[in-house]
């Protein structure tokens, strides 16, 4: 079963946060869309093997938030 784990980069000044782990990419997002409170861009990894770590995708605050 794939894992993915994503984190948060403001447009304001650059911070980061790690999202928590989660089973499929739509429920990251999904995740990101409940939680996240500022405007920030969506760094998607795969994380199913825990010794590599696989960029997936990258989602822009406009398209995160349907701006």
């Amino acid at each position: 079963m794939n894992k993915y784990q994503a984190f948060t980069v403001s447009i304001k000044d650059g911070s980061t946060y790690w999202q928590n782990k989660i089973g499929s990419i739509n429920e990251v997002i999904n995740h990101a869309k409940k939680f996240t409170k500022r405007k920030a861009d969506l760094i998607i990894y795969n994380i199913t093997d825990s010794n590599n770590c696989v960029f997936v995708k990258h989602i822009s605050h406009k398209e995160l938030n349907n701006e």
